[in-house]
């Protein structure tokens, strides 16, 4: 991972479950989809800034059977309509057995969402509530914030450069990184 004091960063991939929404396990309806207090305001805030945005998501409930693509791709649309849209999405249907190259902490939606943004996976940042986004994005060559949630575990935040508190203040941490002065954001 990149360790200079100033990220090249353009796009920003957001984790779902418990990064921007309440994390609620094989999710099939819409009506559950609850963003994470402030997460709104905060992309919205990385929005105005200028980062190209977008999600990488595992759902290893597709590939248990548990949850449909159409069911998922309207949760998915609740969650953009809740953050006014996101560029891209890249979705793991794999459980772990299957030891696929997209499941973090595997780099692959990483990689495929810095080719669909075009630029290289060193220029994007990785937000997660999980060690596997972290990981993902060490592998991938790209920046990484931790914003711990309920479920991450206290071994988890071990060893993360970057860890959080809020969406908040990742946001914040990343304009910083990237030069820009948050220090009138409300976000």
């Amino acid at each position: 991972m990149n360790t200079l004091n100033n990220w090249p960063a353009k796009v920003i991939l957001f984790d779902r479950d418990g990064t921007l929404i309440e994390n609620v396990v094989a999710n099939k309806h819409s009506s559950l989809v609850l963003a994470l207090p402030g997460a709104q305001k905060a992309v919205e805030r990385a929005r105005l800034a200028g980062f190209r945005l977008g999600v990488i998501t595992n759902q290893a409930a597709i590939g248990r059977g548990q949850l449909s693509w159409n069911q998922l791709l309207s949760v998915n649309k609740q969650v953009d309509e809740l953050f006014g849209g996101f560029e891209s999405w890249n979705i793991c249907p794999h459980v772990p057995e299957d030891l696929c190259d997209c499941r973090k902490p595997a780099p692959g939606m990483i990689v495929k969402a810095a080719e669909f943004f075009g630029v290289s996976a060193t220029e994007c940042v990785v937000v997660g509530d999980r060690i596997t986004d972290v990981e993902a994005a060490r592998r991938a060559g790209s920046y990484a914030v931790l914003v711990p949630s309920k479920d991450t575990q206290a071994e988890e935040v071990r060893d993360v450069e970057h860890v959080v508190q809020s969406l908040k203040q990742a946001v914040e941490l990343i304009l910083t990184r990237k030069g820009q002065d948050c220090a009138n954001s409300d976000a």
